[in-house]
C-alpha cells in the first residue's frame, strides 16, 4: 500500500530477512543511501522468513530490491547484496535525474517484464 501511495515519489523496495547476513553486511551502506535520497525516494522495508510469503512479488532471494516509478509502476528489480548495491545505486540515481532509458517494449507490451540491474547504462 505504500507503494501505491505515493503519486510523486519514487519508491524502493527493499526485502530482507531476519537471519540474512548479507542483509546485513549491507544495512549502513543501505541507510546512508536511504539518508541521501530521502527528499526524493522513498524507502520501504519488507521483512520476510520465507520467499515464499510473497509468491507475486517474485523475490528471489535477500536482500533484494524493487524500483517503483511513480507513473510507470514497478521499473527495475534486483538482488541487492555487497557486490550489486553500487549497480543499484547508479541505477537508481539514473531515475532520480531522469536519466534512465526504458526499453521500448516497456510502454508498448503490458506482459513486459523490467529488467534486472546487471551491467545497465544510460
Amino acid at each position: 500500500t505504500e507503494v501505491l501511495s505515493e503519486d510523486d515519489k519514487l519508491v524502493v523496495v527493499r526485502f530482507v530477512a531476519p537471519y540474512c547476513k548479507a542483509c546485513k553486511s549491507i544495512q549502513v551502506a543501505y541507510e546512508r543511501l536511504a539518508s541521501s535520497l530521502q527528499k526524493t525516494v522513498k524507502f520501504v522495508d519488507v521483512s520476510i522468513e520465507d520467499r515464499e510469503e510473497f509468491p507475486e512479488l517474485h523475490v528471489p532471494a535477500t536482500p533484494y530490491a524493487q524500483i517503483y516509478h511513480p507513473e510507470l509502476g514497478l521499473v527495475e528489480h534486483s538482488p541487492i547484496a555487497r557486490r550489486q548495491l553500487t549497480t543499484f545505486k547508479k541505477v537508481l540515481k539514473w531515475y532520480v535525474d531522469g536519466v534512465a532509458d526504458l526499453d521500448e517494449d516497456f510502454f508498448s507490451n503490458p506482459q513486459y517484464e523490467p529488467p534486472r540491474m546487471v551491467g545497465v547504462t544510460p
